[in-house]
């Protein structure tokens, strides 16, 4: 049984740049779920 069969290989290079770049998109993500929590929040007070 196979479960998953990659027909690309990775590229180590591009791979470095991903996680070079990844705290910068967390805290991109971070702030952007903070954003929406607040804006749920302000919705859910104006509903009231």
């Amino acid at each position: 049984m196979v479960r998953n069969v990659y027909t690309f290989d990775f590229d180590p290079e591009q791979i470095a740049l991903l996680m070079k770049r990844l705290p910068e998109t967390a805290e991109h993500v971070h702030y952007d779920l903070h954003a929406f929590a607040d804006t749920l929040e302000r919705m859910a007070r104006t509903d009231e």
